[in-house]
């Protein structure tokens, strides 16, 4: 079976999007060989290697003008062009397109390509920002997304159930009919099981580590929650604040606010971190007890499935993909509630080692079987075979 897929970032690009889709492409060749992937992308490749994975062939576009305003969108109807001829040359089974954002690239695919397109909501871009945020180019995205491009999408894919349903509320109004013209598929971000302690089988002893990571500038300030775990850690009392080291990992221009805030209340058991390789990032995950995400919206955060696979119990705000990470493994708070956040870490510091140690079994346990890289591979090609199927 022949797929033409199309990621508007990839490799070489080191970001969480990148990583995401190249663990997603080696997750599907890997465990289905018969499965032939050309994967178009406009990123640049330089100086590196290609990216190497069995049956996948990448095709590198290049940007025609300058990434100016003007550029976004005639890069993006050109790259449409293109991979509209490259479909349209072969019988592939599936158009598989990473993301909404390119809502340009989207709206000028051929209504051939659309009949076999699945489209995977990937983040919060194309959700709550694009939704939300006060911006000339979110604004522009939602209207055409609306307008020009979810009424020709056959297929909606998301890395969680959360954003499913807002796709449902806020792109086709909740509108049963539209809504019954489509197909809907969960698809999960994965990455490989990581090296290293992730068994759960160590009983926390000493005080209880809590690690989160996360940008600071101002999207980041305002996605994140930062501010919101500095409050409720705030409220906790002197006995739990004696129990716990919290390292919270990031920088921008908010992070000397929040040191500034920490320093003020006497928190002097957090430590700021200005950032960790990933490598580094995998080691203190290993070595910690708790993984805390207090963002106010999220999808499936790379970093948090990180956490499960290295044996954490989790903290987590009910919101986006971060509602799926969690089954007796931890424990969810409504997002911007500082008093229940606050609650929670509490009733995780007076958890015995016991129950700890359980709740970090069950996060590897939860990954497994949900966000291992066959469990994906898996899902991905039941779709296809739906696909494939309805046509």
């Amino acid at each position: 079976m022949r797929i033409l897929f199309y990621c508007l970032t990839f490799y070489p690009e080191n970001s969480g999007y990148s990583n995401a889709f190249q663990n997603l492409v080696k997750a599907i060749t890997n465990y289905y060989p018969e499965v032939q992937i050309d994967l178009v992308t406009p990123n640049n490749l330089g100086d590196k290697a290609e990216f190497s994975a069995p049956n996948v062939n990448v095709i590198r576009l290049n940007y025609k003008l300058t990434k100016n305003k003007l550029g976004f969108f005639l890069n993006s109807y050109l790259f449409a062009k293109q991979f509209n001829q490259l479909f349209l040359k072969q019988n592939y089974d599936l158009a598989f397109v990473e993301t909404f954002e390119d809502y340009v690239f989207l709206s000028n695919l051929h209504r051939n390509v659309y009949k076999k397109l699945l489209v995977r909501v990937h983040s919060t871009f194309e959700t709550e920002y694009m939704v939300y945020f006060p911006n000339f180019k979110y604004k522009l995205g939602k209207y055409i997304l609306k307008n020009f491009v979810f009424n020709k999408v056959k297929y909606v894919a998301s890395t969680n159930n959360f954003h499913i349903d807002f796709i449902k509320t806020h792109y086709l109004d909740n509108n049963l009919y539209h809504i019954a013209h489509k197909g809907y598929f969960t698809l999960p971000n994965t990455m490989p099981m990581v090296a290293g302690d992730t068994q759960g089988d160590s009983i926390p002893v000493g005080k209880l580590k809590f690690f989160t990571l996360g940008r600071m500038d101002e999207g980041g300030y305002l996605q994140k929650g930062f501010d919101d775990l500095l409050n409720a850690l705030i409220l906790i009392k002197d006995k739990v604040r004696d129990k716990i080291e919290v390292k919270i990992v990031g920088k921008g221009d908010y992070q000397a606010k929040l040191k500034s805030k920490a320093k003020e209340n006497n928190l002097s058991f957090i430590q700021f971190i200005d950032g960790f390789t990933h490598h580094e990032t995998l080691e203190q995950l290993i070595a910690s007890d708790v993984v805390i995400l207090p963002s106010r919206y999220e999808g499936l955060s790379m970093f948090a499935l990180e956490a499960i696979a290295t044996s954490n119990a989790v903290l987590f705000s009910n919101t986006g993909g971060l509602i799926d990470l969690v089954e007796n493994n931890g424990f969810l708070f409504e997002p911007q509630n500082v008093e229940d956040m606050a609650c929670k870490i509490e009733k995780l510091v007076f958890s015995s080692p016991v129950a700890l140690a359980e709740m970090k079994r069950n996060s590897v346990n939860v990954f497994t079987a949900k966000f291992s890289e066959k469990a994906t591979a898996d899902k991905f090609y039941n779709i296809l075979k739906i696909v494939k199927a309805d046509n």
